[in-house]
């Protein structure tokens, strides 16, 4: 959609979205986690979440449609209106969906999820969203692709749960969920304010056209990663929430998907940030070039932002939610000050800014964590020398093909594909073919015994799946 859609639309939408997510998460009040860290859930728990889910939706698409006036005199965009009054409709459906996502998700029917988002995607965001593009609707056809995606993801949940979705109201539910959600939708508005504050000050200081430029920058890296993230996310949230009572299971499965995430993402990021400028230009298209320094340095810290959220699973599990508020409330001044400090820089100085952030509060969330986790600082250290030394030869080759393409005088697409080949055999020879010891034995130890199942659906479920039984085969082959 890049190629037919302009910066300045993306832009628009991204502004719009700013005003979405922050009242996504107090539409929703955390009554969908707080279904999954509940031990035992009665009906009149989940009628209490969907009913009350149903009340914050309505008010939340007046309040957006109220506020869009105020929001266009902010951002100085006239046009933001109608975009962000058509947008708010996503209120309507967004807390219901996350109700019977997580119940879903609480009953381990991974599938089911996977397969819901997916659908959401492809005829949503693929089939409405490209189809207007193509027809020159530019700016609206990425609102419809998105009104498109819940309104799917909205009616196959609820058909997956409809044998629990009711509503009603009970106050002694209301007040159990809301005591954890309560906490945990506050901390998830302060993790909005921190991803979008970027918006906020590029908007304001600069024009729609570099937030979009930022934005799809950021969506290149943010994308694939982010969905590695959720195929993952959905099993270690449950999971490590029933090992909650047992700090070693509970230590032992963090480490494991620390270091089967950190193998992945870092040396995929890093090979982002070497080819970002095949990627850009063949993905995006020419007029995009600008995206290019952006991206190199946003792919470098978006590990350190993915692992961050690790960490904070497990804040969220042992219930230290007002702990992860504060680092979190901090975390939004530091990232604000950086911002204002680094503007003069232009698009480079705000993606400096949040590296530097990320990888800063990445330590700072580790360190607070092993307050209430008697951690093992050794095997820690281990994997992070782990992740060090596959993410050095994995970026050496995607570095190597990058210059041997140019010298050979290749068009971008066959860099890219030479990048990609040469990145992915590094990785394969790395961590399948002569895989470290430790990260055998972590996978085989947390997988093999089928504790954490990973959803089969889509290219990077599968992938997933056959990369983690052919660990747990040689770690049965080769006890050494």
């Amino acid at each position: 959609m890049a190629r037919m859609i302009s910066p300045e639309a993306y832009g628009l939408v991204a502004m719009a979205y700013v005003v979405i997510h922050f009242g996504s998460h107090f539409s929703e009040l955390g009554f969908g986690p707080a279904l999954i860290q509940k031990q035992d859930i009665k009906p009149q728990d989940i009628g209490t979440a969907y009913f009350t889910a149903f009340g914050t939706g309505i008010l939340f698409f007046v309040v957006g449609y109220l506020i869009a006036p105020t929001a266009a005199v902010f951002f100085a965009e006239p046009e933001l209106v109608a975009i962000l009054r058509v947008a708010s409709a996503i209120f309507l459906l967004g807390p219901i969906t996350a109700i019977s996502i997580n119940l879903l998700r609480r009953a381990l029917r991974f599938k089911v999820t996977s397969g819901i988002e997916i659908a959401g995607f492809a005829l949503g965001t693929g089939l409405v969203g490209i189809s207007l593009a193509i027809l020159g609707y530019g700016v609206w056809s990425l609102i419809a692709a998105a009104l498109g995606n819940s309104l799917i993801r909205f009616i196959l949940s609820l058909v997956a749960v409809r044998h629990e979705f009711h509503l009603s109201f009970d106050k002694n539910s209301f007040r159990t969920l809301f005591a954890f959600g309560g906490k945990y939708s506050l901390t998830g508005f302060f993790e909005v304010i921190t991803y979008r504050v970027d918006t906020i000050f590029i908007a304001y200081f600069l024009n729609s056209t570099l937030v979009g430029i930022y934005n799809r920058a950021s969506f290149l890296v943010q994308i694939p990663t982010q969905y590695l993230w959720n195929v993952v996310n959905r099993v270690i949230f449950p999971s490590l929430s029933e090992a909650r009572t047992e700090p070693n299971r509970l230590m032992a499965g963090y480490r494991s998907a620390f270091l089967f995430l950190g193998i992945i993402l870092f040396p995929f990021c890093i090979g982002i940030s070497i080819g970002a400028r095949e990627i850009v230009l063949v993905i995006l298209g020419p007029q995009w070039h600008d995206a290019v320094p952006i991206l190199r340095i946003l792919a470098v810290g978006v590990p350190f932002h993915l692992l961050l959220h690790l960490n904070g699973i497990l804040y969220d599990v042992k219930n230290k939610l007002t702990l992860k508020l504060t680092i979190r409330f901090c975390h939004l001044v530091f990232i604000c000050l950086l911002y204002y400090i680094m503007r003069g820089y232009g698009l480079a100085g705000f993606a400096i800014a949040f590296m530097v952030t990320e990888i800063v509060f990445y330590f700072i969330y580790t360190f607070c964590m092993f307050l209430f986790i008697d951690p093992d600082w050794r095997k820690m250290v281990a994997r992070h020398v782990t992740i060090f030394w596959i993410t050095l030869v994995t970026g050496g080759a995607v570095g190597a093909a990058v210059l041997m393409g140019h010298l050979i005088g290749a068009p971008d697409i066959a860099v890219l594909a030479i990048e990609m080949l040469a990145g992915a055999t590094a990785l394969v020879v790395c961590t399948v073919i002569f895989p470290p010891r430790l990260v055998r034995a972590d996978i085989s130890n947390r997988f093999g015994g089928g504790e954490l199942q990973l959803a089969e659906n889509g290219i990077i479920g599968r992938g997933l799946h056959w990369y983690l039984s052919r660990l747990v085969a040689k770690d049965r082959d080769r006890p050494w």
